[in-house]
């Protein structure tokens, strides 16, 4: 656990990481997984998880962690990979998770 925690203060102090180290850390996979399920109940959507492009952890002493998660799913509908944005929370004592954001990132036009 230790480890885990040393490994996201790097990531969020450096900013950025290598796509395989993120997709390899479970809470923060866990995070998107759970972030897109939250969306398809309450939006009625149908976005499947495909993986973690970006994702840091924030840790309040005491409180619990806020996960900022960039995530690629891909929409069931048209069968096309979008970019969506999360914030989940978890606090430590209850232990669950709640989704506190969730949105499609814009494509930039060239």
């Amino acid at each position: 656990m230790l480890s885990i925690k040393i490994q996201l203060i790097i990531l969020t102090v450096l900013g950025s990481a290598c796509l395989s180290s993120i997709n390899a850390d479970v809470t923060i996979v866990k995070a998107g997984r759970f972030a897109i399920r939250v969306h398809n109940k309450e939006k009625q959507d149908k976005l499947k998880f495909e993986y973690v492009k970006e994702g840091f952890a924030h840790y309040v002493f005491e409180k619990g962690t806020g996960y900022n998660v960039t995530i690629v799913a891909k929409d069931k509908k048209d069968q096309k990979s979008n970019t969506y944005r999360a914030n989940v929370w978890k606090e430590f004592k209850v232990g669950r998770m709640k989704l506190l954001s969730f949105k499609k990132v814009k494509k930039l036009s060239s």
